[in-house]
């Protein structure tokens, strides 16, 4: 029964973050996904990726090892959508597997079209050294970076 209740909670607990989301709610400046934060299921990724891309108010997005992003596919779906916003200024990635890289081609349109992006942060992540070529592509994009 407990566990029925928690679940309950989670569900109604990221109804309620999308609705923030999707009503551009001004109290709502960081999103964090992840357990501890906004668990979209993954089918929902692209859709959620889409609804991030419209929104106006958020300044920060946080994406941890179990924000739901766990491949390749879905980086992609997601970034596709969030490419689409203006006012994310820092975008950190914590424990998270970045892959070969294919994440910063799929990030392109966002450094890009966000002229207010001033910092990306990569904590505890795994990145091979293939891929540091493609980040520095993709970082090449655009010129408001302020810190990395």
């Amino acid at each position: 029964e407990d566990n029925e209740l928690s679940a309950d909670y989670r569900h109604e607990l990221e109804a309620q973050v999308r609705r923030q989301i999707e009503g551009d709610d001004p109290n709502l400046s960081r999103l964090e996904m992840g357990l501890d934060g906004y668990h979209p299921p993954h089918y929902m990724l692209k859709t959620v990726g889409e609804i991030i891309g419209n929104n106006t108010k958020i300044r920060e997005l946080v994406l941890d090892e179990d924000s739901g992003i766990s491949t390749e596919c879905n980086w992609e779906e997601f970034f596709c959508g969030v490419s689409h916003n203006r006012s994310i200024q820092k975008l950190i990635f914590r424990s998270c597997n970045l892959f070969r890289g294919t994440i910063f081609t799929a990030l392109v349109p966002f450094f890009k079209g966000n002229s207010n992006f001033e910092s990306l942060e990569m904590v505890n992540c795994e990145l091979e050294d293939s891929c540091i070529h493609l980040l520095v592509t993709a970082l090449a994009k655009f010129d408001s970076l302020k810190e990395f």
